[in-house]
């Protein structure tokens, strides 16, 4: 959790993966696949049930065409959301022991 309060909710996730191994194969021909794994479990924080008011500016909407269809384009602004992802890192690091 951060040290400081916070309002809302902060989403996030844990990536669990195997680690690449230092071996490279450098002797194999044509075609070579390999399959990688990964598990992603996602994380919903929040410390207190305030909820936060979104502040949502719209700024301009005209009308367009994309890929020759018609289309309304809205231009919009969010000052202050309800939901934040914080940035990506690696918070631990484990090493794995041969037993």
């Amino acid at each position: 959790m951060p040290k400081e309060n916070f309002n809302g909710v902060i989403a996030g996730g844990i990536t669990f993966k195997e680690k690449d191994s230092e071996k490279t194969n450098s002797n194999s021909k044509g075609l070579s696949i390999q399959n990688k794994y990964a598990y992603v479990v996602a994380l919903l924080m929040q410390q207190n049930k305030n909820t936060v008011a979104p502040d949502l500016k719209l700024n301009s909407v005209e009308p367009s065409q994309v890929n020759y269809r018609n289309v309304i384009i809205i231009r919009c602004y969010i000052f202050c959301s309800t939901f934040s992802v914080p940035e990506k890192r690696n918070i631990y690091k484990i090493k794995k022991i041969k037993m």
